[in-house]
């Protein structure tokens, strides 16, 4: 097997600042700033710059002098025309994580190729070495590491050692000595040889403190990322994160990179500094080494003495570690069980060691199955036909849980919840999961070590309207494509907030119950009819937890004020208590009118409603009280407005704080039901594909057609450029047509669960074979949608889906006077040849009946899909990343000139809101981690934010407000612990 060795880690971090400064910016150091000399022997021609205020351009600058020598790359921004900087050969940058205490990531600290060497050397047979294991095993230098004065063995460092002298790989150990001596301030005439560590794939935990044998330490960190290429498949490194307790970072290994801090609170440079003096531990920047789960993982520390010694156990020394890990990318795959969009992430894997039950976690599951019924708890510790839809992500996550509980009424919910953490126990909320960043299923690779159990919603679904249908009430269960079925049979000139979209979210097996309801004129509900649905669909709760929702542009995100969820909480008897929040506002169900003025007794209310709803009984409708909640907002009301401001601020993204707890809250509350909208239906709608010759026309019809009056917005606005138009053409033809002549049926369900089952199958060849036979057979299907489309998606580099209706105040006239006259203020211009097409610069073809709307809708959302079946049938691979623009950007970011050349880059969106979705096909060997986390960084150093739609997940670290909303939410950290970089401890690790 082919090994390439490499150094680095990637940034998952809580509070994460990027800056990169050009040379043509940068401004000179304080006066006060000289130059150390590494001829001397001691720090005092040190410069004072860790020793006094700094701000965080101030250490990009210095760092980037004292590593980089200011070798930029000047390239012209995407967005704005200011300039960033790139490194030659590779990707450099410095990302400040703290300005005080200093904690930072240097990319491209140490170039791969001396890794590689560093390893190799440490790898290399020698006379000298002997290996206790096996007499006939090649002897290298590597031995078992000791810890403490005594030096002896700990069951807390099962890693192995080798010290290295210059003379092994002189210079790849220069290049590191003369770049952290720079770095930390201090000569490396005082540096010990390096000392290298091999962590194995064994439990390496390291925690860093100071003791009385123990004193400070300058760090520098490298870790990096493997991948060994197995027959059938990748098997990525997983674990090894670096986690700071006190800033909530987990640190996930990447090639090539470096993490710098200080843990003493003296540094050199300080008032009154010198070699002899007492240092104190910062114990902010206290830290440690989680598990290697899997793949080999490499540590090299140098210290460095205060001043020059002999003695290699004293005790003044400043280390600075480089942590590596082999590495060798064979192939990634873009996962196409989205609706819209995604990222892609490593895939998680479980635990090898299982921590000893409690008596009480060991009775738990015989508890639950009193309040649910044995039929409805089921084991999670292996991985079965029955457990797997619960403990496996629709594209991130694999994990086990101690058991996976369905209640079916809210009471029911709300017993499980206070026995699981009674228990003591973490809770995984979960709809239909369908999450793709990891945050719907149990992890196992994380420090704690508190069994989960799955409280799955799925059968509390029940729904009904209010408000004579202007709003709907829907328990945690319920489906967005059963509650849209169901509006359009209660109330036909009504409809539901989110219809399409979700399509190919990976399936579950279990079958989703919904009641079709009708409403009559004596103001009665009745419930006729039972449907079971098998096809895939997300969950009312989903779209509340992650603020999805982005294909209608006059509705906005999915998101409601009013909500019954759960908390959880410890009073002072250090007893768990479950707090039922009742935010509903409806009639009969508000707290106010029991006599205990508690939310349980909204739960019972709400429980015997749906129960009569299941019986098939009659009941009034219920309407919204004129109490705070009755009035608060169930949509996002305000959107129509703020999606039409052309400012820098993007539209809509996950990290969001407003509203109500419940919204964007990812499994921090447990949300049993919630209140929603519903919206007009157009008396009258025209569709239309409008094609430009360059992405600048489009978003000038973006600003001055779509969006150029709250009132008239279009129903929807979805963009695709040419490599697009031309990825669904050449993979997804059956997929489009399979969508819109059976759209989200039964039939569906199965064809898709069969796909599914398939992939599954013991086989090299099996998850690979679906995809293999849509490339194969797909041309021998016609085009997916009439010719005059796509003859327009040949032509023309960019083309735009939109939809405008009539709402009773000449909204669809308005619309249509604003684009002709756009089109033909364009196609009047007089334009050179290499601009004109057809003799116009913007093209428009509408679609003539209701079959030509539903075929260009479902060309539209199978666009991950086949760029999935792209991929394997070209046998390449590729990336997915979902990112919000700012409102008055929309161009595509340049990838820098050091980036692999893409085969194929395909850009989807939903226009109006200017959320992207990004999928870059590259060749076999490209080191696809790398290529994303370029994009990533060049999205956000441009004002983008990721993620911005479905949640951050294990994926995303959220920002530091995100993160203390959450932690404010859930304080015992037992709802979704370790969901966006926040800690997986209890109590967040406090």
């Amino acid at each position: 097997m082919r090994r390439i060795f490499a150094l680095g880690f990637t940034s998952q971090l809580s509070t994460v600042t990027s800056f990169s400064a050009s040379r043509t910016t940068r401004q000179p150091l304080s006066s006060t700033t000289t130059t150390i000399s590494v001829a001397q022997g001691g720090i005092d021609t040190a410069t004072d710059f860790w020793g006094r205020p700094r701000s965080r351009e101030e250490i990009v600058d210095f760092v980037s002098d004292a590593v980089f020598n200011n070798e930029y790359d000047v390239v012209s921004s995407a967005y704005d025309g200011n300039t960033s900087p790139s490194i030659k050969e590779q990707n450099r940058w410095v990302e400040v994580i703290s300005a005080e205490p200093p904690l930072l990531i240097i990319h491209g600290f140490l170039e791969q190729s001396y890794c590689d060497d560093i390893v190799d050397a440490t790898l290399a047979p020698t006379s000298s070495s002997t290996d206790n294991n096996n007499d006939d095993a090649p002897k290298h230098r590597l031995k078992r590491s000791t810890m403490g004065n005594e030096q002896t063995e700990s069951g807390h460092r099962t890693s192995s050692t080798a010290w290295l002298h210059e003379e092994c790989c002189p210079l790849p150990l220069r290049t590191f000595a003369t770049r952290a001596a720079a770095l930390s301030c201090l000569p490396p005439i005082n540096m010990e040889n390096l000392q290298v560590f091999d962590c194995g794939g064994r439990l390496c935990t390291c925690l860093v403190y100071l003791n009385d044998s123990e004193q400070s330490m300058t760090k520098a960190e490298q870790l990096s990322k493997q991948t060994d290429a197995l027959e059938g498949g990748d098997q990525p490194f997983t674990g090894g994160e670096t986690m700071f307790p006190e800033f909530h970072a987990a640190i996930q290994p990447k090639k090539g990179s470096a993490l710098f801090f200080f843990n003493t609170l003296e540094r050199p440079g300080s008032m009154n500094y010198n070699a002899d003096m007492f240092l104190n531990v910062d114990s902010k920047l206290r830290h440690a080494g989680m598990p290697v789960l899997t793949g080999e993982k490499w540590v090299a520390n140098r210290n460095y003495h205060v001043k020059l010694q002999h003695n290699l156990m004293s005790t003044d020394a400043f280390c600075v570690r480089l942590i590596g890990l082999a590495y060798n990318k064979n192939r990634e795959l873009p996962k196409g069980e989205r609706g819209c969009c995604s990222c892609d992430a490593s895939t998680t894997t479980t635990k090898s060691d299982t921590p000893e039950l409690t008596e009480a976690q060991i009775a738990l599951s015989s508890k639950l199955q009193k309040i649910v019924g044995k039929d409805h708890v089921y084991d999670g510790t292996t991985n079965t036909s029955t457990s797997a839809p619960f403990l496996k992500g629709a594209r991130l996550g694999n994990g086990k849980a101690l058991c996976i509980v369905q209640p079916r009424t809210l009471r029911e919910a709300v017993k499980c919840l206070q026995e699981i953490v009674d228990a003591g126990c973490v809770v995984l909320p979960q709809g239909s999961n369908t999450g793709l960043t990891g945050g719907s299923v149990p992890r196992n690779d994380t420090p704690d070590t508190r069994p989960a159990v799955v409280l799955s919603m799925k059968r509390l679904d029940a729904h009904f309207p209010i408000d004579d249908g202007k709003r709907v009430v829907c328990l945690a269960g319920c489906g967005i494509s059963t509650l849209a079925s169901s509006i359009q049979s209660w109330f036909p000139e009504r409809e539901s907030h989110s219809i399409l979209g979700s399509t190919f979210l990976n399936p579950t097996t279990a079958a989703v119950s919904s009641f079709i309801i009708r409403y009559r004129n004596d103001f009665t509900v009745h419930f006729l009819k039972l449907m079971h649905h098998s096809y895939p669909i997300d969950t009312i709760m989903k779209g509340v937890a992650f603020g999805s929702g982005g294909v209608y542009v006059r509705k906005g995100p999915a998101r409601t004020d009013r909500a019954l969820y759960c908390k959880v909480s410890r009073n002072k008897w250090g007893e768990n208590i479950v707090t039922v929040v009742n935010t509903l506002g409806v009639v009969g169900l508000e707290d106010s009118d029991f006599q205990e003025h508690s939310g349980e007794d909204a739960i019972g209310a709400l429980d015997a409603y749906a129960n009569d709803i299941r019986q098939g009984f009659k009941r009034s409708m219920a309407k919204s009280s004129n109490s705070f909640h009755g009035r608060a907002k169930a949509s996002d009301s305000d959107y129509q407005h703020t999606v039409c401001q052309c400012t820098k601020q993007v539209s809509r993204f996950n990290a969001d704080t407003t509203g109500a707890e419940c919204n964007r809250s990812e499994g921090k509350v447990v949300i049993l039901a919630t209140v929603h909208d519903t919206f007009p239906v157009p008396t009258k709608k025209r569709m239309f594909w409008v094609s430009f010759p360059n992405m600048e026309t489009a978003l000038a019809f973006r600003r001055e057609v779509c969006l150029n009056n709250p009132k008239d917005l279009p129903i929807s606005c979805e963009y695709l450029d040419r490599d697009s138009v031309d990825i669904i053409d050449r993979s997804g033809r059956i997929a489009t047509y399979m969508v819109r002549f059976l759209g989200m049926g039964d039939i569906m369900g199965y064809l898709w669960d069969l796909k599914v089952k398939v992939e599954s199958l013991p086989f090299s060849w099996a998850p690979l074979f679906t995809d293999k036979m849509l490339h194969a057979f797909n041309n021998w299907v016609p085009e997916p949608i009439p010719k005059k489309f796509m003859t327009a998606g040949r032509e023309w580099d960019h083309h735009c889906l939109v939809v405008a209706g009539e709402f009773g105040d000449g909204t669809l006239d308005r619309f249509m006077e604003r684009m002709d006259a756009f089109v033909k203020s364009h196609n009047d211009k007089v334009v050179t040849d290499e601009q004109d097409v057809g003799g116009k610069i913007v093209s428009i073809v509408e679609a003539q009946s209701p079959s030509d709307m539903t075929a260009l809708n479902a060309f539209r959302f199978v666009a991950a899909l086949a760029f999935k079946t792209y991929c394997i049938g070209e046998d390449i691979q590729g990336i997915s990343v979902d990112y919000a623009l700012p409102k008055n950007g929309g161009l595509a970011p340049r990838l820098p000139p050091e980036a692999a050349t893409p085969l194929k880059r395909m850009r989807y969106s939903h226009f109006g809101c200017n959320v992207v979705h990004e999928d870059i096909a590259f060749e076999l060997g490209v080191d696809t981690h790398k290529e994303k986390m370029s994009l990533k960084h060049i999205v956000e150093l441009h004002g983008g934010r990721l993620p911005a739609e479905h949640g951050h997940g294990t994926e995303y670290v959220a920002p530091p407000m995100t993160q203390q909303r959450w932690m404010a939410m859930d304080p015992l950290n037992v709802l979704n612990p370790g969901i966006g970089g926040l800690s997986t401890l209890p109590k967040y690790g406090k």
